[in-house]
């Protein structure tokens, strides 16, 4: 599993969101008393970049080890499968300005460029 380096911010909402629910909601706050130097601080203390190494491309999955899958598992009660898939959303819409479009750039052949003949 690979996560790109490029999207701190994205990896740090994610990492919030999931501490949210693993230990529940926090208190309320006022949304003043949050700044932007202390999300900028946030970010570097919370961090978990070279926490596993420079190599790791797993990052805080490396967290998640057989005992807490085995013990994971053991909480089923009813082995009701639910879907996290989205529908494809082709058309244009009030809450969708930019709908999927799958556009073929290759098809994995090469033209020769002496004759016309695929290789």
């Amino acid at each position: 599993m690979q996560i790109s380096h490029q999207s701190p911010c994205a990896i740090f909402s994610v990492a919030v969101v999931l501490s949210g629910i693993a230990i529940g909601p926090a208190p309320a706050q006022d949304s003043q008393s949050v700044t932007a130097a202390m999300v900028e601080r946030w970010m570097t203390e919370l961090s978990n970049w070279g926490r596993w190494g420079k190599q790791d491309q797993m990052g805080a999955v490396n967290l998640i080890t057989p005992a807490k899958r085995k013990r994971a598992a053991s909480l089923v009660k009813d082995g009701v499968s639910v879907s996290l898939a989205r529908n494809t959303e082709t058309e244009k819409a009030a809450d969708n300005d930019s709908p999927f479009v799958h556009t073929m750039t290759s098809t994995g052949r090469t033209r020769s460029k002496a004759s016309t003949a695929w290789t």
